[in-house]
């Protein structure tokens, strides 16, 4: 691997594993780290959304379990590399993308269509300023928690409640 970062991707696991040898506690997600920053415009950060979101599997979603593995680094920054020349991005474009689509599908779990202004309703208030916050069974709206707190959020469209946390039990 060259100064500016450019070059074949074994060079790029090669100067991982001098990291990791030459450095104490120094791992290879460390070391991958390490050499992102510095090269961010064509060493990426192989974060676990960042792997889930280039080999997506529509069953396992974002909870896709795996280890990270010299082949999968070799894949996942080659795949980066090549989405960057395509869109003419650097790496950590790419990066980001994944990361907002991790935390959007993180946040879409909590949008369900049995939250209602019923439910919303019959739950107990947290508070009421500007906006209405109540605990509500976690059952009544999917979730198996003993309890969760709503919130409503208003909109130009009206009302739309949402689940805020999945439990409140620690709430006083």
């Amino acid at each position: 691997m060259d100064e500016t970062g450019t070059g074949r991707v074994e060079d790029i696991i090669e100067a991982m594993r001098i990291l990791e040898n030459g450095l104490s506690g120094v791992k290879r997600a460390r070391a991958n780290l390490l050499l992102s920053i510095p090269f961010y415009k064509t060493v990426p950060f192989c974060s676990r959304e960042l792997y889930r979101w280039l080999n997506w599997d529509e069953e396992t979603g974002w909870a896709k379990q795996f280890k990270w593995t010299e082949d999968r680094f070799k894949q996942t920054i080659g795949t980066v590399r090549e989405l960057a020349r395509k869109f003419e991005v650097d790496a950590v474009a790419v990066e980001k993308v994944s990361f907002v689509l991790e935390r959007n599908g993180l946040i879409e779990r909590f949008k369900t269509e049995s939250i209602t202004r019923s439910v919303f309703d019959e739950g107990r208030p947290v508070t009421t300023l500007n906006t209405a916050v109540r605990r509500v069974s976690g059952r009544k709206v999917g979730i198996e928690k003993e309890e969760v707190a709503m919130k409503q959020i208003y909109t130009p469209g009206g009302i739309s409640p949402r689940v805020l946390a999945e439990d409140t039990r620690t709430l006083t």
